[in-house]
């Protein structure tokens, strides 16, 4: 379904942006203090995120 969605979003030229990217944004933004808990609250409802990219996230918003 996602590829669905991703193919179809660029075929209008639209920028398609994932639940990490919203989170990284509302964080920049301002709207959010901290990541790490949303990020974990998200693997413990089976979202699986890499712990690599988890340590990434983490490092880039100063909270690692």
């Amino acid at each position: 379904m996602r590829n669905l969605v991703d193919s179809h979003a660029k075929h209008a030229d639209l920028k398609v942006t994932g639940t990490i990217g919203i989170l990284l944004k509302a964080k920049t933004s301002g709207l959010i203090n901290e990541l790490k808990p949303l990020l974990n609250e998200l693997t413990k409802k089976d979202v699986w995120i890499s712990e690599k990219l988890k340590k990434e996230i983490l490092i880039k918003t100063g909270e690692l």
